[in-house]
């Protein structure tokens, strides 16, 4: 639930964070159950209900990376151990802000191919329990996740190319 909650969630300044938005689809599931007349659709409905609730977060409030601010909060955090120095080479801040970079780009994809992307790669759930999950065919997780991973692949070679030209 977790990952479909976060694949959905609003991006905006004072937004509910992730336990908030779960805490809301826990109460939502206790309180409307009982409309799950086939138990081959609870998993489904369960998904629906969560991406309801963070759509409906997002839509009382700004966008925003909220992904990407947690991460570099993080990167902040850590400090200095995290930073290349002259023995290492820029090798860790170098892959950090790659990170960064992707991270931002994914942020920007559609909530479909952000979803599973995310529960693959994070998650690392197979194409089945993904597909289970959101109860659509592999076929079609199979597709999302292609186009996603192209999708990043292509961002990332225009930023890099944008900024190679802001450096001549």
């Amino acid at each position: 639930m977790a990952a479909v909650v976060l694949a959905n969630m609003p991006r905006s300044p004072g937004a509910a964070d992730l336990e908030d938005l779960l805490q809301e689809v826990a109460i939502r599931v206790v309180k409307t159950i009982g409309q799950v007349r086939d138990p081959a659709m609870l998993k489904p409905w369960l998904r629906a209900v969560a991406a309801n609730v963070a759509r409906t977060a997002g839509r009382r409030s700004v966008p925003r990376l909220r992904l990407v601010r947690e991460a570099i909060s993080e990167a902040r955090s850590k400090g200095p151990e995290g930073a290349a120095d002259a023995s290492t080479g820029d090798a860790p801040m170098a892959a950090r802000e790659e990170g960064l970079r992707l991270m931002r780009a994914a942020e920007r994809l559609s909530a479909d191919y952000r979803e599973v992307l995310l529960l693959r790669c994070v998650r690392g759930m197979s194409y089945k329990q993904i597909a289970d999950l959101q109860g659509v065919p592999v076929t079609t997780i199979e597709t999302r996740l292609a186009r996603a991973r192209r999708m990043l692949r292509e961002e990332m070679r225009e930023t890099a190319a944008s900024a190679k030209e802001r450096h001549r």
